[in-house]
C-alpha cells in the first residue's frame, strides 16, 4: 500500500508498508530451513497473490526470495515488479529475464531457440515450486557451480528429494513440489490447482456442535491414550551412540540441524543473492554435490565420493602414475595473477578470475580476456621467473622424489603457462615431456602475441582429455589426479 511519496530534484521517493522482518532470503539464512507449518503460510500466501496476478494475465517472472518482504507477523508481500508483463488470454512471451537458479525450462529453451512458441504464466508457479522447495531444505533444487550445468538440470528437470534433509518431510508436500516443477508447462499445476492441493486443505468445521458431556470424555481419554503410546514411543527409541555419531553425523536430525545452524551462524554473511555465493555450497557435504552431473554420467566410478585415509593410501599404492595441478597445489601461488600483478593489472585480472569462477563464461574465454588485459612481453615473463620464481609447496620435493623412487610416472597438468610451470618440472626433477600446460606466444619483438589454443588445456574440460590421452598413450589403467580446484574434480573420471 502506498503512505506518502516525497520529490526532490533528483528522486522520487514511494513509501510503503513497512515490513520489519525484512527479505525471505535473509530470513531463511537465519533459520536455515522452515517447517512445513511456516513454509505452508508463506507460500499459501504467495499462491493467492500469483493467483490474482494472473488472473489479470499479468506474469511476475522473476519470483524469489529477495523479492518477498515479511512483516512481524510473517505475512508476505511481494515486491520487484521490473520484469512483470501483462499479456493477453492466449498471448506467449519470448523475453529471455530473471534469475538463473529460478528460471523456468521453457525461459531457458527461448534463449536456444529462436522459433520458440514462448512462454505464459507458469513461469511463476515453477519459480515458486523452487522457492518451496529452498524453504524446506535450505538449499535450491537446481545449483551447480558452473551456471551451464547449472541450466541443463532445470531443463531436465533433474532434482532430487535427498536424504537426510527430506526424509522428516511428508509425502503431501513433496506430491506438491513435483507437481508445481514439471518441464511441460502444459501438464504444470497453476496457482489455484496448487492451492486445492491437500497441503493447503485445512478441516474447518461448519456447524458449531453442542456441548456434550460423553464426547467430551470420549476426547480426553483418547488424548490421555494417545500421549502414554507417544511416551512410550519415546522412551523406546534406539538411542543414538558414539558410534553412530562418529560414523555418520549428518544421518542423525538433532545433529544434523546442529552442524547446519552452526555452519549458517558462522558463515551465513557469506551468503549473497548471486549464483557464486549460493546458499547450496554450504550443503556440499561430498563430492556429489560438487559432481551431479558427471555422477549422472559414472554412475560405477567409485570416485565420485570421498574416501578415508587408508583407501587413499591405498589408491596411491595401485596408481601408475600421478597427475598434479600446478598453481596452488605444487606451488603456492596461482601463476596467472603472478604476472597480472608483476605486469601492473592485478585487480583487473581477479574481477575477471571472479567472474569466470562464476561459471558465466568458457575457461578459453576467460583466458583470452585475461591475457588480453595483461599483454605480457617475453622479457616480463622472464623476469617474473628470475625475480619472483614460483615457491614449491612444502613437501611436495619430497613426494615427488618418493614417487621416482617406485617407478610411477608422474604429470604436471595445468591451466597456467609452460614457461612456468617447466621452471617447476625443472625444480622437482620431472621430465619437460611430462608436462601439460599453455604456451604463450610472442612475435619477433618479444611482444605478447596470444596463446597455443590448440593446446588441450585451453579448453574447459581440458584435463580429462589429457589424462584420457596419458591412458592411451602408456596405456596406464590407475591415473591419480592431484589439484584445489573444480577443474581437478572433473578430471575424475577418467583419472
Amino acid at each position: 500500500q502506498l503512505k506518502d511519496c516525497y520529490e526532490t530534484k533528483a528522486f522520487f521517493f514511494l513509501v510503503f508498508d513497512l515490513m520489519r522482518k525484512g527479505e525471505l532470503f535473509d530470513y531463511l539464512t537465519e533459520k536455515v530451513t522452515l517447517s512445513e507449518k511456516e513454509t505452508r503460510k508463506i507460500m499459501r500466501a504467495l499462491l493467492e497473490v500469483v493467483s490474482y496476478l494472473h488472473s489479470q494475465n499479468i506474469v511476475h517472472r522473476d519470483l524469489k526470495p529477495e523479492n518477498i518482504l515479511l512483516d512481524d507477523n510473517m505475512n508476505i508481500k511481494l515486491t520487484d515488479f521490473g520484469f512483470a508483463v501483462q499479456i493477453g488470454p492466449q498471448q506467449k512471451v519470448n523475453e529471455v529475464c530473471g534469475t538463473p537458479g529460478y528460471l523456468a525450462p521453457e525461459i531457458i529453451e527461448c534463449s536456444m531457440d529462436p522459433h520458440h512458441q514462448g512462454y505464459g504464466t507458469a513461469v511463476d508457479i515453477w519459480s515458486a515450486g523452487v522457492i518451496m522447495y529452498t524453504l524446506l531444505a535450505g538449499s535450491p533444487p537446481f545449483w551447480h557451480r558452473k551456471q551451464m550445468l547449472m541450466l541443463r538440470m532445470i531443463l531436465a528437470g533433474n532434482y532430487q528429494f535427498t536424504s537426510p534433509e527430506w526424509d522428516d518431510r511428508s509425502d503431501t508436500v513433496k506430491d506438491l513440489i513435483s507437481k508445481m516443477l514439471v518441464v511441460n508447462p502444459e501438464q504444470r499445476y497453476s496457482a489455484i490447482d496448487a492451492l486445492n492441493h491437500p497441503f493447503f486443505q485445512q478441516y474447518v468445521v461448519e456447524e458449531v456442535r453442542h456441548f456434550s458431556p460423553y464426547r467430551k470424555f470420549k476426547v480426553i481419554c483418547m488424548t490421555v491414550l494417545a500421549s502414554v503410546r507417544i511416551y512410550c514411543n519415546y522412551r523406546r527409541a534406539k538411542p543414538v551412540t558414539k558410534d553412530v555419531i562418529k560414523s555418520d553425523p549428518y544421518a542423525v536430525k538433532p545433529i544434523r540441524k546442529l552442524i547446519d545452524a552452526c555452519a549458517f551462524k558462522i558463515y551465513g554473511h557469506w551468503v549473497k543473492k548471486g549464483q557464486t555465493q549460493n546458499r547450496a555450497a554450504l550443503f556440499e557435504n561430498s563430492p556429489k554435490a560438487i559432481l551431479l552431473s558427471i555422477a549422472a554420467e559414472v554412475e560405477n566410478s567409485t570416485l565420485c565420493r570421498t574416501m578415508t585415509q587408508a583407501q587413499t593410501k591405498e589408491m596411491f599404492r595401485l596408481a601408475e602414475a600421478v597427475c598434479f595441478d600446478v598453481d596452488s597445489t605444487v606451488i603456492r601461488e596461482e601463476g596467472i595473477d603472478e604476472l597480472a600483478k608483476f605486469c601492473g593489472v592485478g585487480d583487473a585480472v581477479t574481477e575477471m578470475t571472479r567472474k569466470a569462477m562464476g561459471g558465466s563464461i568458457t575457461f578459453k574465454t576467460a583466458l583470452t580476456e585475461r591475457l588480453s588485459i595483461i599483454k605480457c612481453s617475453r622479457e616480463q615473463v622472464n623476469k617474473l621467473i628470475t625475480d619472483h620464481p614460483p615457491q614449491l609447496t612444502p613437501g611436495i620435493k619430497e613426494l615427488v622424489e618418493r614417487l621416482h623412487q617406485r617407478n610411477v610416472k608422474v604429470f604436471l597438468i595445468s591451466g597456467g603457462f609452460r614457461c612456468i610451470v617447466e621452471h617447476v618440472a625443472t625444480q622437482l626433477g620431472i621430465p619437460l615431456d611430462h608436462v601439460y600446460a599453455n604456451r604463450l606466444k610472442f612475435y619477433f619483438n618479444g611482444e605478447y602475441a596470444g596463446f597455443d589454443e590448440t593446446q588441450p588445456t585451453a579448453e574447459s574440460g581440458g584435463k580429462g582429455k589429457v589424462i584420457s590421452l596419458l591412458k592411451e598413450k602408456y596405456g596406464f589403467k590407475k591415473i591419480v589426479m592431484i589439484g584445489d580446484g573444480a577443474t581437478d574434480l572433473e578430471a575424475c573420471p577418467p583419472a
